[in-house]
C-alpha cells in the first residue's frame, strides 16, 4: 500500500498477485475473491482470489474514503462502497446492498441467520455529502437516483425486502409509496403507557403524519410466548394512540398476492389511487420474486468466518484495543 493523493490504494510493489492468492488459499475455507482498488488501470491484476479495479486516469478520492482496519490493511468507506457496488451489481441487488448498509443490523460472521443490532454505518446525509465530492465518478448518477428509493434503518433482511417493495417506483416493480420511516419511535401517550411494559414503541414501518404503521412479525424472532405477548401489547398501545396498525406476517410477505393486498390497503389509507395494468402487475411480481431470491441467496451464502479470504484477514484486523 502507498499514499496516492488523499486516499491509500493498492499496489503490487512488495508482492505479486500470486503471492497474495497463495496466502488466502493456504488458510483453507470456501474460495472467493477479494476486490482491490488500484490508482491506475495499468496496475490492475486478475486472479482466482483477487480482482483489481481502478478509479481511472486522473481521479483521486476525498480524505477518509479508505480506512485502516489493520497493519497495512485498508477497506473502502461505506460511501465509496455504495458507489463501487452501483457499477458492479445488477440493479435490485445493488439497491438491497445499499439499503442494508443504511440499516441498523448486520449478520453474524458465524451464522448468517443470526442478526446483530448496531448503529448505522451510513446515512443518506453522509451519502449526499460524499457524492458532492466525487462528481463524475462511475456509479454516482445511479446512486443519486437510488437516494429516492432506499430506506434508512431497516432492522433485518426481511425488512429491507419489504421497504424496497413499498418504495420502489412502479416502473421498477414497486408500489411507489410515499417516503416512509423504518423503525420509527413513538413516545407513549396517555393511557397507552399502561398497555405495554416499554417506555416507548418502535414501529417497523410508519407514515407518522398519517398515523399509519406496518408491523412485520417474523416467525423466527417472534415465536415465543413472551415476544408474542409484547407484539400484541405493542399493537394495542399503538391503536390506543390513534395509529392504524397493519400486521404483516412472514407468510404474507412471502406471498405476492397477499402482500399486494396489503400494499393496496396502504395506498387507500394514504389517499393514493390504486392503478393497475397487467404489465404493472407482472413487473411487481417479478420484482417481488427477485428480491426474495436475493434474500435467500445471501442467507444461504457461506459465513464470513468459513471463507478463505476472511480466514486470512481476521488475524490481521485491529483488536478492539488497537482500533
Amino acid at each position: 500500500m502507498e499514499e496516492r493523493g488523499p486516499a491509500i490504494l493498492s499496489t503490487f510493489e512488495d508482492f505479486t498477485c500470486a503471492d497474495l492468492e497463495e496466502a488466502f488459499l493456504k488458510n483453507g475455507g470456501v474460495e472467493g475473491a477479494i476486490e482491490a482498488i488500484v490508482a491506475d488501470p495499468c496496475e490492475r491484476r486478475q486472479g482466482k482470489a483477487l480482482v483489481c479495479r481502478s478509479l481511472g486516469h486522473g481521479r483521486t478520492l476525498p480524505s477518509r474514503s479508505v480506512l485502516p482496519i489493520g497493519a497495512g490493511l485498508y477497506v473502502v468507506a461505506p460511501e465509496l462502497c455504495v458507489i463501487r457496488l452501483a457499477v458492479q451489481l445488477p440493479r435490485l441487488e445493488f439497491l438491497r446492498a445499499f439499503t442494508d448498509l443504511l440499516g441498523i443490523f448486520c449478520l453474524s460472521k458465524l451464522d448468517r441467520t443470526n442478526l446483530i443490532s448496531r448503529e448505522p454505518i451510513l446515512t443518506l446525509t453522509d451519502m449526499r455529502e460524499f457524492l458532492d465530492k466525487v462528481k463524475g465518478f462511475p456509479g454516482t448518477k445511479l446512486v443519486r437516483k437510488a437516494l429516492d428509493w432506499v430506506v434508512e434503518r431497516s432492522a433485518s433482511p426481511r425488512e429491507t425486502t419489504m421497504n424496497l417493495l413499498l418504495r420502489l417506483p412502479t416502473r421498477m416493480g414497486g408500489y411507489g409509496l410515499p417516503s416512509l420511516e423504518a423503525n420509527y419511535r413513538f413516545d407513549l401517550e396517555g393511557d397507552a403507557a399502561y398497555l405495554t411494559s416499554k417506555s416507548y414503541l418502535v414501529a417497523d414501518v410508519a407514515w407518522p403524519e398519517a398515523n399509519l404503521v406496518l408491523e412485520y412479525n417474523s416467525s423466527k424472532h417472534h415465536d415465543n410466548e413472551e415476544q408474542k405477548e409484547f407484539d400484541f401489547d405493542k399493537i394495542t398501545a399503538m391503536q390506543h394512540m390513534g395509529k392504524t396498525v397493519i400486521p404483516v406476517s412472514t407468510r404474507i410477505l412471502n406471498d405476492y398476492e397477499a402482500f399486494s393486498a396489503v400494499a393496496r390497503d396502504v395506498r387507500n389509507k394514504l389517499g393514493i389511487r390504486n392503478r393497475s395494468t397487467e404489465a404493472m402487475e407482472q413487473r411487481r411480481k417479478e420484482t417481488h420474486e427477485e428480491l426474495m431470491e436475493l434474500e435467500r441467496k445471501h442467507r444461504d451464502a457461506a459465513n464470513l468466518i468459513d471463507t478463505a479470504r476472511w480466514k486470512f484477514l481476521i488475524p490481521r484486523l485491529f483488536s478492539d484495543e488497537e482500533a
